[in-house]
Formats: C-alpha cells, structure tokens, sequence
C-alpha cells in the first residue's frame, strides 16, 4: 500500500534552507478536548494525561487572534512565510464553535499559503458545512478511524455512528459541490488495525466517490514511547531499516500552539513537556528567535536530546524521512543559535 503525503508531493529538503526566518508548519490547537477516546491516540488516555497534569480546554478567539496579528506582523520583515497553518494538534477542533471565524481571519490576514483542519467529521453537520466551507478553508481532511464499521467503537472507545459520520461526509462533499468552493476534502485512515491490503483498497475505492483524496498513513509513533505503546504493537515497514536521525527536525522547522497559548516544539507533545514560551504574553518573534528555544536546538545539535523528557524515548522521530535529515549541519546549526 502507497503511504502519500498530506499536502502534496512537494517535501523541502531541510539541510539546504536552514536556518529558517519562519517555521514551515505552524500548529494551533483550537481545542484539546475530544469526543473520541481512540486507541491510537494519547488523548484518549484520560489517566496518562492526568498523571501529567495536562490542562484541558478551548483557545479564546481573542488569544487566536492576537497570535495571527503577531505572527502577520513579525512576517511583513521575512522574505518567506509560513506554508501551512493547521488548525489541530490534541483534541476535536469542530468542539470550538468559532473555528470558521478563526480560518477567515487567518485568511484574511495572509499569515500562511494554505489552512487545514483534521476532524473525525463527528460534529460536521451541514450547518458547521456550510460555515467551514465559506470560510475560506483550503483543506478538510477527515480522520477514519476504522475501515470497517463493526471495530468502529472497539477503535474509538465510543458509541457514536459510523454511518452518520460518513453521512455528514457525502453532505460536507455534496455541498462543497453545490457552493462550488476549492476546499479539498481529504479522506485520511491511520492504519491502527493491520487490516489486510484488499480491505484497505475497498475503503479507497469507497470513499474516493465522496472525496478529492483517500490517505492511508501507518500509524505514527509518540513522545514518551516508553510509557505506552501507541503503535498497538505493529511495527511499521520503514525506508532504512534501523536507522534512526539523530538530531530532530521539527524545533528548526515547526511550531504548534496548545489552546492555552503555550507553545510546544513538538507536534505529538501530548504531555506539554517540550513548552518555549506562552503567546499570552510573548510576540510570535520572542518565541520563534528565543533563548529557550534556541536552547533546545542546541540539545539536539550536542547530541543531547535524552535530557528532555518528551524527546529522550520518543517514537515518532523514527518517522523522519531522508528529506528531514540535518544530522551532516550539525556544526554548522551549532554555530547559528549559540
């Protein structure tokens, strides 16, 4: 089965355009809250994240708005700018009922190329369609979490519908076509289950009819591996075998938000444990050309990345593809941010 990229074909080779006057990827979690509690997913551990202490809750539109105003303005002095604004990381994003006004004023204020959401589409009534798609949304990618509807809730951990879900898909898609808007609907599955490649082809064949793009992924690693297997025990199939980079790409390449204003280095920092600074009360600029970031690098670069708790047993590094690889510039990085 082909693995295929979320937002096109295009990857940058990273060791070439180091170091960055923005981040490639900025990550904004409007809400990190779920109403799944999926097997493969850390948010669906409610004792874990207790354990840890992580805060729940929504991101205020007034939070939201004062990042995308820090972020256009630190932009107007970058000859670059970032190309995708993705509106998720945690929870359910459709749980914030002001994720359409958010998408329109981060268009409006041109900060990113392209904005997408990821939902379980759960909550994508026609209404919240509606809303999504005249908000100048360039991507809805829709998250499965099973390709057949009898492990739906051994899956989930839930005893919401499968049919509705894949009915308010064919309504989002339907009236996409009926507003004749661009926002690509993309159907995504994590491949959790280990399911065979006969029944992995049959799903796309059946949602390629109601969609721009069917995605099958293999199911990621996390940080902090040690404590959980988040793979559900399947191991991927990976380009080079037992090969492992050595420092990490993302704190030189992407940002994510949490909903409180935190910022995270990582993407799958489920425990908040990697946090550089806080929007609340920081400008995009202090955060992104910081000491406690610059600091961070500077961890991985030394070859120290096991003194931080999130990254020293993290799974999702071995991810990474040979585009990610800036292990060779490592003296190099070293001299930039010290």
């Amino acid at each position: 089965m082909e693995f295929k990229p979320l937002l096109g074909n295009d990857v940058v080779n990273l060791a070439e355009v180091l170091p960055l006057d923005v981040p490639i990827s900025l990550m904004i979690d409007p809400c990190n809250l779920c109403n799944f509690k999926c097997t493969f997913c850390p948010t669906g551990e409610k004792s874990l994240l207790g354990e840890y202490k992580r805060p729940k809750g929504m991101m205020s539109f007034k939070l939201f708005e004062k990042i995308i105003i820090d972020i256009s303005n630190f932009q107007k002095n970058s000859s670059t700018k970032i190309k995708s604004l993705l509106l998720y990381k945690d929870g359910e994003p459709l749980l914030n009922r002001k994720l359409p006004e958010m998408i329109t004023f981060a268009k409006k204020l041109n900060i990113a190329k392209h904005v997408l959401v990821t939902t379980n589409a759960s909550l994508l009534d026609e209404n919240y369609s509606e809303r999504l798609l005249n908000s100048g949304l360039d991507t809805l990618r829709v998250s499965i979490q099973s390709l057949k509807k009898e492990f739906f809730s051994k899956t989930t951990r839930t005893k919401l519908d499968y049919d509705k879900i894949k009915e308010n898909i064919k309504n989002f898609y339907n009236i996409k076509k009926k507003l004749n808007k661009k926002t690509e609907l993309i159907i995504s599955y994590v491949d959790a289950e280990n399911f065979d490649e006969n029944t992995k082809k049959n799903f796309i064949q059946e949602f390629s009819k109601f969609s721009d793009r069917v995605i099958i992924n293999p199911v990621m690693g996390w940080t902090r591996s040690d404590i959980h297997d988040w793979r559900n025990g399947i191991d991927r199939e990976r380009e080079i075998k037992n090969y492992e980079l050595k420092v990490c790409p993302d704190p030189f390449s992407r940002l994510s938000v949490n909903f409180d204003g935190s910022v995270s280095v990582c993407c799958v920092d489920w425990s908040h444990g990697t946090v550089v600074g806080n929007f609340n009360d920081e400008t995009f600029e202090e955060v992104w050309n910081g000491k406690k970031l610059k600091e961070f690098r500077l961890l991985h670069l030394n070859g120290e990345r096991n003194k931080i708790g999130p990254c020293k047993n993290c799974d999702y590094i071995k991810d990474k593809g040979k585009h990610d690889n800036i292990d060779h510039i490592c003296q190099k990085l070293i001299e930039v941010y010290s």
